[in-house]
């Protein structure tokens, strides 16, 4: 059994190798192919959708562990046009015609992932930060590059899995050239294993308890 067991382990590592050099990797930070992707990694997830509410962001969303704070010249705000879902979602400039902004997202407690939909990002430049407790930078990704359905008058999708929950601030910036906005914010604590991991623990236990059976009288 134990012979067996050997050569079908070491082909699930490499196996589970080669999937995580093929993800859009920086730092502990990878970014996800798409919303059910992410939906599937974080199943424990919180959903701030920016509806019925009006006025700046700030601490509407305390009571879910989570705060919206000025950044990059933008000031986080309730927003009535061009929305994802509902009839509101987030902008962070004085009108719909100015480029530029962003804001900050500060968690009570940190994350395991964070995704959120942005409309009409249509250049590269507008980034992405991550930050652990500490403020020591996770990670930055572009949200045109790293994204999906990107364009101009769409949203696209933004999806981010950390390896382990440190995700304690996320910043966006928006480049100069794009006015974007922002609705559907989700984060979570809880990832579920990959598939090569949960096969690789299953087999592993299996070859375990198989090897001590074999050894009795």
């Amino acid at each position: 059994m134990v012979r067996l067991c050997i050569p079908f382990v070491a082909g699930i590592f490499i196996l589970n190798s080669a999937m995580s050099s093929a993800r859009l990797a920086v730092g502990d930070v990878v970014s996800s192919p798409s919303e059910a992707a992410w939906e599937t990694a974080i199943s424990d997830r919180q959903l701030v959708d920016f509806e019925g509410f009006g006025g700046p962001v700030g601490a509407t969303y305390l009571a879910l562990g989570v705060t919206f704070a000025n950044h990059n010249s933008g000031v986080p705000i309730f927003w009535n046009d061009f929305v994802f879902e509902g009839v509101q979602a987030m902008f962070t400039r004085d009108n719909g015609s100015q480029g530029g902004g962003g804001f900050s997202t500060v968690f009570s407690s940190p994350q395991m992932g964070v995704a959120f939909w942005s409309g009409d990002v249509q250049f590269s430049g507008s980034t992405v930060s991550f930050y652990d407790s500490a403020d020591s930078l996770l990670g930055t990704f572009d949200l045109f590059d790293s994204g999906t359905g990107h364009g101009a008058t769409v949203y696209g999708f933004n999806g981010f899995i950390s390896d382990t929950a440190e995700i304690a601030r996320m910043d966006v910036a928006v480049g100069s050239t794009d006015a974007v906005n922002f609705d559907k914010l989700q984060f979570g604590t809880t990832a579920v294993p990959e598939p090569s991991i949960a096969i690789f623990t299953g087999f592993a236990l299996l070859c375990f308890g198989g090897s001590q059976l074999t050894r009795r009288p």
